[in-house]
């Protein structure tokens, strides 16, 4: 059974220990391909499921050339923008990938008026796109939204991850920031990550893989481990002690009977 684990605390020091894998898959012969953190699983280093060539687009134009390429050859496609995909749709083994995070160019519509009438002040992200461009699979670049291509925009706002093509701009409704006023706890926090760096150690002995990064706002660790949700018991205990306030602290153990990406 596998088992997520989680700690948010305050904006400026938030902890996520949670279930992930490297970017590994299972070969057409049983076998496995990938860069395992616990080198004593006795598995070779090899590339798994990262894409071994991709393209790093700038302009719609280089997005309708490389879908009209893997659609000529027959490639199986991936799109990646951040990866931040944990159910591995932006990696595939011998997969050839399009990297849209550097389609970056941001306009603002002053005169823009929406209609009105919302029941909620700012949805969710997909409530507030007005259009988007896309690649079509067959290479046309087109544009779609209520008007036109009604059907496709409804699509594209349902999901799909890559499905209906490759996006290369999206229109938004955009919202007045909120002033919001915050305090961090510095102290706090490199206690927090002295301890953290501190078990290391008994992690891997347990077992504990994963990825972590630190900035001047928060620590962010992913990790998975089978079988073992006890051994993070007694850090969430430090961390909560640490904090002092138990209103900025947040915690559970969730199992899973089986862990798929």
């Amino acid at each position: 059974m596998w088992f997520r684990t989680f700690l948010g605390l305050s904006p400026f020091l938030s902890l996520v220990l949670a279930q992930t894998s490297s970017s590994h898959c299972r070969c057409e012969n049983g076998s496995i391909s990938g860069c395992y953190l616990n080198t004593s699983l006795g598995f070779a280093y090899e590339r798994g499921s990262v894409p071994p060539v991709g393209v790093d687009p700038r302009t719609a134009e280089d997005v309708q050339a490389v879908v009209k390429f893997v659609d000529r050859y027959n490639l199986r496609f991936v799109i990646k923008n951040t990866e931040h995909d944990y159910l591995g749709r932006s990696a595939g083994r011998d997969a050839f990938m399009v990297w849209t995070h550097n389609l970056k160019n941001i306009t603002y519509d002053p005169d823009f008026i929406p209609e009105g009438g919302s029941a909620e002040e700012a949805a969710a992200s997909v409530d507030s796109v007005i259009q988007f461009s896309i690649a079509l699979p067959n290479g046309e670049h087109t544009i779609v939204n209520t008007q036109t291509n009604a059907d496709p925009f409804w699509a594209l706002r349902g999901g799909g991850a890559g499905s209906w093509g490759v996006i290369t701009s999206a229109a938004y409704k955009t919202y007045d920031l909120v002033p919001l006023t915050i305090s961090g706890h510095p102290q706090i926090a490199q206690t927090v990550v002295t301890e953290f760096i501190r078990r290391h150690p008994q992690l891997s002995d347990l077992g504990w893989g994963g990825y972590s990064w630190i900035n001047n706002q928060s620590l962010f660790a992913l990790f998975v481990a089978l079988n073992e949700n006890v051994i993070v018991s007694p850090f969430f205990e430090f961390v909560r002690n640490a904090i002092g306030d138990p209103t900025g602290v947040r915690t559970f153990v969730e199992p899973f009977e089986n862990f798929h990406t």
